[in-house]
């Protein structure tokens, strides 16, 4: 974000508040998009019970498949 910013013109470059308020943005986006896809395997359990999920992130690999997919990532 701060390098896309650098690229505009000095009179419609944002502020640094606004940098760090979108990027928090979509770092929440990012996690929402983890946890919907994550949660919508787990119809049967108790989508709330800790470790259930840390049963079925464990199970499933998905930390090392969220790796890979983190460092595929193309942001722009």
């Amino acid at each position: 974000m701060t390098e896309k910013n650098n690229q505009r013109s000095l009179d419609k470059r944002w502020p640094q508040e606004r940098i760090d308020r979108e990027a928090a943005n979509m770092y929440y986006k990012f996690l929402v998009n983890i946890h919907d896809k994550i949660s919508s395997n787990f119809k049967g359990l108790a989508q709330h019970d800790p470790n259930k999920w840390r049963h079925f992130i464990s199970v499933n690999e998905m930390l090392d498949q969220l790796e890979e997919s983190v460092v595929e990532l193309d942001f722009e």
